[in-house]
């Protein structure tokens, strides 16, 4: 149902968007920063938790903040333009790929273990993978973000052709539809330069330069069942890190 801006609930709604968007925007929420409980906004605003969640949901397509389940919506982005900044507060995100994004996937093919992902992989030379090369784009505009690269495990390979609605990270997929779950991770960011090709995919310019972050992860067998690699074009991706000392 789509409602008219002359519906009360509406206003009600856009109200409530519009003050938790400037906070934003302001800085008198930043990034980092948890928004009031549901039940504050209720009495705050003397609206229903339905008419709350249907401001949290917009300020949500716009790319401003993500849900954590148990912890609350926390403010991800200060900003509404082509950029995207990713607020971690434990290693479990850092595994996952942000909310306001989409997959689209480019090419699905079989590879060979062989080269520079090999020296990667626990597998021997000849080991069957299926590569994956996708952009990453935010909902809310079409802004490429990201060229994702990403080495499955034969095994695992079939989540690639399910329905994947959410956009789901493949280490997600992988979870969801086989029951396996990551027992170790390795995490490296550098900086580096955009290729022609990605560059194209991109609509960037080559040699810009590019945050590149790349995971391995392995299974409890010790084994490394996914590879992923994602280069984002400056000014378009960030990471802010916030973990509370123990």
């Amino acid at each position: 149902m789509t409602l008219s801006e002359h519906d009360p609930t509406f206003r009600r709604y856009h109200n409530i968007e519009a003050a938790l968007r400037e906070g934003i925007l302001s800085g008198r929420l930043p990034v980092g920063s948890c928004l009031p409980t549901e039940h504050d906004l209720t009495r705050s605003f003397s609206v229903s938790r339905f008419t709350v969640r249907r401001a949290i949901t917009r300020l949500r397509d716009r790319g401003l903040v993500a849900s954590r389940r148990g912890l609350g919506t926390f403010v991800i982005a200060n900003r509404e333009g082509d950029g995207f900044v990713q607020s971690l507060a434990s290693l479990e995100e850092l595994l996952q790929y942000p909310e306001g994004t989409t997959r689209e996937t480019l090419t699905i093919a079989m590879a060979q273990a062989l080269g520079e992902p090999a020296s990667e992989m626990d597998y021997p030379d000849g080991a069957e993978w299926v590569q994956l090369r996708a952009v990453r784009r935010l909902r809310r505009s079409g802004q490429a973000i990201g060229f994702i690269e990403a080495w499955v495990a034969a095994q695992f390979a079939d989540v690639l052709s399910r329905p994947n609605p959410q956009s789901l990270a493949v280490l997600k997929q992988i979870e969801d539809w086989h029951g396996h779950r990551a027992f170790d991770a390795e995490i490296q960011i550098a900086s580096g330069g955009l290729s022609a090709d990605i560059a194209e995919h991109l609509d960037a310019e080559p040699g810009t330069p590019a945050l590149v972050i790349h995971r391995r992860y392995r299974g409890e067998d010790g084994r490394v069942y996914l590879l992923t690699k994602s280069t984002h074009p400056e000014h378009r991706f960030a990471l802010t890190l916030r973990f509370d000392r123990g």
